[in-house]
């Protein structure tokens, strides 16, 4: 586990002591999560609000934008009367 580095994702159970003496005792200071360089002096503090790094999250909007912008252009000039 000494190649990897935690990101948590900040929610408030996962701010918990007990929590982030567990995320201590496998990563040290190769953690990414709000409020646990307070705890321990180590590890990064995440910014409030950033958006995830998760590439499946990042595809999953992508396509989404894609169909919603392709079902657009499909529907424009249809025009809906009596």
């Amino acid at each position: 586990m000494e190649h990897f580095i935690c990101m948590q994702d900040g929610t408030q159970p996962h701010r918990m002591h007990a929590f982030f003496r567990v995320l201590h005792e496998h990563f040290g200071n190769r953690v990414l999560a709000l409020y646990y360089p307070r705890q321990y002096d180590c590890g990064l503090d995440s910014p409030t609000m950033s958006p995830d790094i998760n590439p499946c999250d990042f595809l999953w909007n992508l396509s989404q934008r894609q169909s919603v912008s392709e079902s657009t252009s499909r529907n424009r000039g249809v025009t809906v009367g009596n």
